[in-house]
């Protein structure tokens, strides 16, 4: 669903594709299986019981709510034509569990004298949201005019968006105890919610993509412009544990 990105190139035949994307899908698996029970232990943090009650501990007090206050204005007003006065209530209805979706976004295929564009996903890279609620789609298409704007349900998601990346800015805690876990925890504005910030979860596995012709002889063999890129296991090698790093550096000497 994202813009075009440069990613790794690895070469690969279609032999040794077949083999990596087998363990790709285990490896991708296993790390949103232990994602979601990370995310459920930090429930309480990530999910904040009546918020409105409680900006400061959430928001960052008067200055976190009136930040979140014009953010939303900028959006709501300017890029989506919904109410622009922003209710601190709106706040008890974010959602009540959080949604991934796995990172896509758009390639084009150059083979030979022919372009194709199709749709890559990243396998240990989610998108997560408060729902239940709009889907990212459904937002996606209504920021972008293609569908009927459903105006409570887009205002909720506007505001559930603004509010979690607010949450993660400002606990910087998360993103530590995610890093010491091998996961990368980062707000980043999305170019098809016109760059609204998102809370994005990455594995600390790289992955990549083989040739174009290699992927196009893929895409043929299943019949759908689609394609996965393949983890980097070799990669696993190289992972450092923050845990023994932090106590090397105390000591002086080269983890």
């Amino acid at each position: 669903m994202a813009e075009g990105q440069k990613q790794e190139r690895i070469d690969l035949s279609l032999q040794q594709l077949a083999a990596a994307r087998k363990a790709t899908e285990t490896v991708a698996a296993l790390l949103e299986q232990k994602l979601h029970g990370y995310t459920e232990v930090l429930r309480p943090i990530l999910l904040p019981a009546h918020p409105a009650r409680s900006p400061g501990m959430h928001l960052g007090g008067d200055k976190g709510l009136s930040d979140l206050k014009d953010r939303y204005r900028t959006f709501a007003e300017k890029r989506l034509n919904l109410p622009k006065d922003f209710e601190p209530g709106w706040l008890d209805e974010l959602g009540t569990k959080l949604e991934f979706r796995r990172w896509e976004y758009s390639h084009e295929l150059e083979t030979g004298n022919q372009k194709q564009v199709i749709q890559i996903t990243s396998p240990a890279r989610w998108l997560v949201y408060y729902g239940p609620g709009l889907h990212l789609a459904q937002a996606a298409a209504a920021f972008s005019n293609r569908e009927e704007k459903n105006v409570t349900s887009l205002r909720q998601f506007l505001v559930n968006a603004l509010a979690f990346a607010a949450l993660v800015r400002r606990n910087g805690g998360l993103t530590a105890l995610l890093h010491a876990l091998h996961y990368r925890l980062e707000v980043i504005e999305y170019p098809l919610l016109h760059n609204l910030p998102v809370v994005v979860i990455s594995a600390e596995i790289p992955s990549f993509l083989p040739p174009d012709d290699v992927i196009q002889t893929a895409i043929a063999f299943s019949g759908v412009p689609a394609f996965i890129e393949v983890l980097d296991l070799h990669a696993i090698e190289a992972l450092r544990d923050p845990f023994k790093t932090d106590i090397a550096q105390a000591l002086g000497v080269t983890p």
